[in-house]
């Protein structure tokens, strides 16, 4: 069967009849809207096996009305009409190929079904700094707190306690719970070793970014017939990214037959202590590898080296749902009014993107921070600058 692509639109609008009386020279007006929900959906047939495009957007207004009487006037639900419709939630577009290649490095070295869930030779690297990392974090910020003279001084210190947590205490706390679940992480990682054996192949997820961002505009008016509403529109956007990818064995002869070689294996694996764990662990150990790694993606490619001569990563893919929403709050309906609905504008998209293979050169972009990495990134500059 060949594939092609299809498109279908779905509509699901709801209308609005209402009535409004205007007084004893006018009487009753008919009072009708139509509130819009459109779905464009756009995806592949033919090719079911593999990997394939997808995009469903969804675009509407919710109902809503107005109930009352005041002012020698009659409102039995009245339509609240649109503000400015959905055309100012933007969509989110297609991610460039530099935005593609850099989620297929992420994807590939995220879901390696070799790579360590902690490296143990990186933690025992690390463990010399554990005393002096206790001593700054705990004991000694308490007796910085009173020598604070300044608001910088201040500002420099809990940007540095920020960068403590987040790249010391907190992936220690990280890694010793992993080490005392050893027994689960090898049980679930001879299950893939299992299905690799098997000729199946090993399907698995990571994710990739996830982002939230809130804003209040400038007062508006919303209207229906002879009322007018002031109100404050609230936007807010959620964003979850992740991936996935199909792993193969790539070369039966350099990977474990038995049962007995499988649990071997999957025991040095979980832990990283094998001869490509101890390159990740040189370069984790590195100052600044997290660093570096973050605009070139060179920390995944080592992950995903870490079993690239017996399994390789096919059928990559990316999935990216968003929701923007735009809510007009009002703030002076009058007294003698009721709202039904909610005066709300609405988006969302669903989009599945193939990807290319894993590419070792590919530098990442900036936009490909989520908003966790630009906050330490903030907090170093401000440990700098005020130090």
């Amino acid at each position: 069967m060949v594939a092609y692509q299809r498109t279908r639109t779905q509509g699901n609008n709801t209308q609005v009849d209402g009535s409004h009386y205007k007084g004893p020279s006018i009487g009753w007006v008919s009072e009708k809207t139509t509130f819009n929900g459109i779905k464009t959906t756009t995806d592949v047939v033919g090719n079911r096996a593999g990997p394939n495009m997808f995009n469903s957007e969804f675009v509407g207004t919710v109902p809503r009305w107005i109930d009352g009487a005041g002012g020698g006037h009659i409102w039995h639900k009245c339509p609240l009409w649109n503000v400015s419709g959905v055309g100012h939630l933007l969509s989110t577009g297609t991610p460039s190929s530099a935005t593609k290649q850099a989620w297929a490095n992420q994807i590939a070295g995220d879901t390696q079904p070799l790579a360590p869930d902690v490296s143990l030779p990186t933690f025992i690297g690390e463990l010399r700094e554990v005393p002096a990392l206790i001593k700054s974090f705990g004991i000694g910020h308490l007796k910085r707190i009173s020598q604070y003279r300044t608001g910088e001084s201040f500002a420099a210190e809990a940007a540095s306690r920020h960068l403590q947590w987040r790249w010391g205490i907190r992936p220690m706390i990280s890694d010793l719970k992993k080490m005392l679940d050893f027994v689960s992480a090898v049980d679930k990682r001879m299950g893939w070793f299992n299905a690799l054996a098997s000729g199946a192949g090993l399907h698995r997820r990571c994710r990739l970014d996830e982002q939230n961002a809130e804003s209040i505009g400038t007062t508006t008016t919303i209207y229906s017939s002879g009322a007018f509403i002031h109100a404050k529109p609230r936007t807010v956007t959620t964003q979850k990214v992740w991936g996935s990818a199909w792993w193969k064995l790539k070369d039966f002869r350099h990977f474990p037959r038995t049962n007995a070689q499988r649990l071997h294996a999957a025991k040095r694996a979980v832990f990283g202590w094998t001869p490509e764990g101890l390159v990740l662990a040189a370069w984790e150990l590195f100052p600044w590898s997290w660093l570096i790694d973050w605009f070139t993606g060179f920390g995944s490619f080592l992950n995903y080296a870490q079993g690239a001569g017996s399994v390789t990563a096919q059928w990559l893919c990316a999935m990216r749902h968003t929701i923007t929403w735009r809510e007009y709050i009002p703030y002076d309906l009058p007294n003698y009014l009721t709202l039904t609905g909610r005066v709300v504008d609405v988006r969302e998209t669903k989009q599945r993107y193939p990807l290319p293979g894993p590419n070792p050169v590919t530098i990442s972009l900036l936009p490909l921070l989520s908003g966790d990495k630009w906050s330490i990134l903030g907090s170093l500059a401000v440990s700098r600058r005020f130090k």
